[in-house]
């Protein structure tokens, strides 16, 4: 029985069903086409740092700030580099990291899988 706002409307027959509809979510647009999360923007910068480090001993000891795979400036503080990062993009993910020539990857300790 119809209620009071739908009296009058009819239910056309060639109404799209569940699964006459496109597909759609993540396995429909596929993985290629998904937006870049935190982590990407993360390695896409980390990358370019370690790319581009050999070239910046005159910044040793600075803190560089790197965002969406440009740098965007050296600071004489990880603080100062945190706040104008904050105050140009806002509250996202960038990388202030200082600038350090002898860079090595450090060793998980204790990790158990």
């Amino acid at each position: 029985m119809p209620t009071k706002p739908d009296a009058g409307r009819e239910i056309a027959s060639d109404a799209i069903t569940a699964s006459d509809a496109e597909p759609s979510g993540p396995t429909a647009a596929g993985i290629s086409e998904r937006t870049p999360g935190p982590n990407d923007l993360a390695t896409e910068d980390i990358s370019l740092y370690l790319k581009l480090l050999p070239s910046w001993h005159e910044h040793r000891g600075e803190h560089v700030l790197i965002y969406k795979g440009k740098v965007h400036g050296f600071y004489g503080s990880r603080d100062y580099a945190l706040k104008e990062g904050f105050r140009r993009f806002g509250r996202v993910p960038f990388l202030v990291k200082e600038v350090n020539m002898e860079e090595k990857p450090r060793p998980l300790v204790g990790v158990f899988l």
